[in-house]
């Protein structure tokens, strides 16, 4: 992730950062939803799941071939003559101006608090459990809404990528974000849905939890451009935390 969101940094002005970095997240979330229903049905088409790790390898070459051949570090004719001075810098003092700046650290935990959600009721497989324990819907019932919560990280990050781009605002879109994420927690948490409410209310969480792609352009914009991954890094590091912790 972090090598893409370097390599956006090359090839696309700042204006679109937000968009690009959308489109990656919104790739990402598309393998996450291929990763389970669809998983499981190849490999009850093929009849086992050996085959079927094999196909999923198979098609993981065929990727890294297309990148090797089109994928380039910059655009020809690019110049960046940080090379020399990275090297000056070292790594440790690279890890300081990254890590010992507050704003990147605060973005971090903006991204690391509107992602727990995703982290617990989706991917973490709580939001199952608890449609059963909590909301009384069946096994076969709870385990919809959950993986409509990663369809609407599809659909939001390159919406409120593009949105945050063609607004020229990160920092708004991120409160309206966090505001709107808190007050569908609670509805969950304290209102009765049918089915299709839940469905719709977890999707509406997948939208809307989608302001966190903003975390990372505004990172890349505001730190020194050689420094752009090893910043970008803090906002990784500070949400993986969170979902580890």
């Amino acid at each position: 992730f972090l090598s893409c969101v370097r390599l956006a940094s090359r090839w696309f002005p700042n204006e679109r950062m937000a968009f690009v970095t959308g489109i990656v997240v919104m790739m990402a979330m598309l393998g996450g939803s291929i990763a389970q229903t669809p998983f499981t049905l190849l490999i009850h088409w093929v009849g086992n799941w050996r085959t079927a790790l094999v196909i999923d390898g198979s098609i993981g070459i065929i990727f890294w071939l297309i990148i090797l051949v089109l994928v380039r570090d910059h655009p020809t004719g690019y110049q960046e003559n940080h090379q020399q001075t990275l090297k000056a810098l070292g790594y440790w003092q690279s890890m300081r101006l990254s890590y010992g700046r507050l704003k990147n650290w605060l973005c971090g935990l903006y991204t690391c608090f509107i992602n727990l959600p995703i982290f617990l009721i989706g991917g973490g497989g709580f939001g199952s459990l608890y449609l059963q324990q909590i909301k009384h819907l069946t096994p076969l019932q709870s385990s919809y809404p959950p993986m409509m919560i990663f369809f609407g990280t599809v659909f939001g990050s390159p919406l409120i990528g593009w949105l945050s781009d063609s607004l020229k605002r990160r920092k708004s879109l991120m409160q309206i974000g966090a505001i709107f994420s808190i007050l569908g927690i609670l509805a969950l948490i304290y209102l009765p849905f049918s089915l299709t409410g839940y469905s719709v209310l977890f999707f509406l969480l997948g939208l809307i939890s989608s302001s966190q792609i903003l975390s990372y352009p505004l990172v890349a914009e505001t730190n020194p451009r050689l420094l752009t991954a090893t910043a970008v890094s803090v906002v990784s590091f500070t949400t993986l935390s969170g979902g580890a912790i």
